[in-house]
């Protein structure tokens, strides 16, 4: 099992409960494409192209921090 794969679907499913938890819908579809997304990515993929694979789900996150400020300010 690819480590890259686990890790890629915990990001997802930590962004998404983090949506569930503060009822925003755009937050629960963005970690779900990153958790499935990224979950295919990453078993299509050879080693090297996976840091894309964790910079994606470091923006993605960054993302959901500045809507989260903007939103509930």
């Amino acid at each position: 099992m690819h480590i890259t794969l686990v890790i890629v679907i915990i990001l997802g499913l930590a962004e998404c409960i983090s949506g569930v938890l503060l009822k925003n819908w755009p937050i629960i579809i963005a970690g779900f494409l990153l958790g499935i997304g990224g979950a295919v990515f990453a078993l299509l993929v050879k080693s090297e192209a996976q840091l894309l694979i964790f910079t994606l789900g470091g923006v993605l996150l960054l993302v959901t921090g500045f809507i989260m400020k903007i939103q509930y300010k």
